[in-house]
């Protein structure tokens, strides 16, 4: 049963990843469009999910460094994105951020801490990733009000899943937990090179 977890999954993320430009929904501010957003996308699920597990299965003296590196990119991605992604190479960072997911729920797997360098270059290039597909088209009030809000969402669902990893690897009462955060690592690269497998078809 477990073994079709990572398929089904990426059944679901298939539907929803074809998203070509993020248009504003008419009538609105945009920044609930923005906080919808990162959760309408496969890749930025897995993302977020990865970057979120893998740092809270560090101790909690070891995150301000990747955190914000992780915050710094996903500042620089929101404010470079429209400026820098053009429409057509939406599918191309697409398929990069997939990879990342990819290497973020391996290294989860794997359990085996990086150096904090590298650990905070990582964690930086998946916000920075995170940031510039998060690109929307419409006003400039509603382009910034949408940023604004895809910036909290991911800000938010990055904070409470790291806690949740964090506070499964702390409780020493049941040790198990930690290897459910490993299996849902596995589930994530597994899901994202089936992703990855078929949109390269």
């Amino acid at each position: 049963m477990t073994r079709l977890l990572p398929l089904a999954a990426a059944l679901i993320f298939i539907g929803a990843a074809p998203a070509a430009a993020h248009t504003i929904t008419p009538g609105t501010s945009g920044f609930t469009d923005g906080l919808h957003h990162p959760f309408g996308q496969a890749a930025h699920i897995m993302m977020i999910l990865g970057a979120g597990l893998l740092l809270g299965q560090r101790e909690i003296a070891a995150w301000r460094g990747p955190l914000y590196g992780c915050l710094a990119g996903l500042a620089a991605g929101l404010a470079g994105g429209p400026l820098l992604i053009a429409p057509a190479l939406e599918p191309r960072l697409t398929l990069a951020l997939l990879l990342l997911a990819v290497l973020l729920g391996g290294l989860v797997a794997l359990a085996r801490p990086l150096p904090a360098a590298p650990f905070t270059a990582l964690l930086a290039l998946a916000g920075l990733g995170l940031g510039l597909d998060s690109a929307p088209e419409g006003s400039l009030q509603q382009i910034l009000a949408a940023l604004f809000g895809s910036g909290f969402a991911v800000i938010f669902a990055l904070l409470n899943v790291t806690m949740l990893a964090y506070s499964a690897g702390s409780n020493a009462r049941r040790p198990w937990q930690m290897i459910g955060v490993r299996i849902v690592g596995s589930w994530i690269a597994a899901a994202g090179i089936m992703v990855l497998a078929l949109q390269l078809r």
